[in-house]
């Protein structure tokens, strides 16, 4: 697949990675042995917590946010692989979750395996989404910051942004945000407390009519 992007006179072709069959057949064969073989389509998920970087706490999310989000798939019929490592906070135990990051399969090889076969990829702002992107799996960016970033995105990807609150408590529209060119580059902690602006997540039912769309 490819993509075309028109830029001033200019054409710029992107072919779009692609798993070959030997990948195509080991990624499958650790799924069976792995009990997951049954699932005819699965999402991935990754929800992103740094415990430790203080000054980019605000593209972390809350994991228990995701919950309605990960039944509405579930019922479905469809699987949900949460990606990440050990230091994630583990979701409670729920029918055709995978905690991905306890697990015995988990490789760098499988990481990119979900992040190409998916239906599509459910994100923050983190790495995981990029690999997914470079195989065009269709996304679904949430509690996203900065704003701007939406302008990289296409008609492939949904954008779901947190909510800024002023100082006199009121929400910052979405098109102030965008059209006025309020705040939409901040990324830092630090930006959003100079300027007394709160950060809101998105809420269980934002993320599961998200996940609908």
């Amino acid at each position: 697949k490819s993509e075309i992007i028109k830029k001033s006179k200019h054409i710029i072709k992107f072919n779009f990675f692609k798993l070959n069959r030997q990948q195509l057949l080991k990624g499958k064969k650790i799924l069976h042995e792995n009990n997951l073989g049954n699932y005819k389509w699965y999402v991935s998920l990754h929800i992103r917590e740094d415990k430790k970087a203080f000054y980019h706490n605000t593209r972390n999310a809350n994991p228990k946010n995701y919950l309605k989000m990960i039944n509405e798939i579930t019922s479905r019929g469809g699987a949900v692989i949460r990606m990440g490592d050990k230091s994630m906070t583990p979701l409670p135990k729920i029918n055709g979750l995978i905690d991905y990051p306890f697990s015995n399969f988990k490789s760098e090889f499988m990481d990119v395996f979900f992040a190409a076969t998916s239906k599509f990829v459910v994100g923050t702002p983190s790495g995981f989404w990029t690999i997914a992107r470079f195989f065009n799996t269709p996304l679904l960016l949430t509690n996203f910051i900065p704003h701007l970033d939406y302008y990289s995105f296409d008609k492939n990807c949904i954008f779901l942004p947190k909510l800024l609150i002023n100082k006199q408590k009121k929400i910052i529209s979405i098109k102030d945000i965008y059209s006025k060119n309020y705040f939409s580059h901040f990324t830092t902690t630090k930006q959003f407390k100079k300027n007394s602006l709160k950060i809101i997540e998105n809420n269980n039912e934002e993320l599961q009519g998200a996940v609908v769309d």
